[in-house]
């Protein structure tokens, strides 16, 4: 074989390869970045559910944590206990849940949290009342170092 039919035979090579690889290629990227664009969409999705879960909580404490320094909640039905929206907080705690699992420690740290909260509101300023305060805010710590790790897991 020649010179020129080896070329001829890797040039009819080459291009067969490429117009039979290409499209397989393109397609196999096309799905590699769909992919990717999905699986940062969630994680994105994820961010929000987690920081918004996280302000509202943290609002609901600070609220509890002025009436209880003012010794608004002195009375078991006083309008201060029902001041947060409690169905707001349960269902921000599902959509966690949906994301994560209902089983996962960001939410069992959430809805300890949540559940410290209320607690502590029904009980108002009383040792048991306090000691639910207390943990309402562990809890809160808690989650807020787990969704940390679960959007960061470099984080500290």
């Amino acid at each position: 074989m020649t010179g020129a039919e080896w070329i001829a035979l890797t040039s009819v090579t080459v291009s067969g390869v490429t117009a039979l690889g290409a499209p397989w290629l393109s397609s196999r990227m096309t799905t590699r970045h769909l992919s990717a664009q999905t699986r940062f969409a969630r994680e994105d999705e994820l961010r929000t559910v987690l920081e918004d879960a996280a302000v509202r909580l943290t609002k609901a404490l600070q609220r509890l944590d002025a009436e209880v320094a003012r010794g608004d909640l002195q009375q078991r039905d006083h309008p201060a206990v029902h001041a947060n929206d409690p169905e707001e907080l349960w269902r921000t705690e599902s959509r966690i849940a949906v994301r994560l699992g209902a089983t996962a420690p960001e939410t069992a740290a959430y809805r300890d949290a949540v559940e410290g909260l209320m607690t502590a509101r029904l009980q108002g300023p009383t040792n048991d009342g306090a000691a639910r305060f207390f943990a309402a805010h562990a809890a809160l710590d808690r989650f807020l170092d787990l969704a940390a790790r679960r959007l960061d897991p470099d984080a500290p």
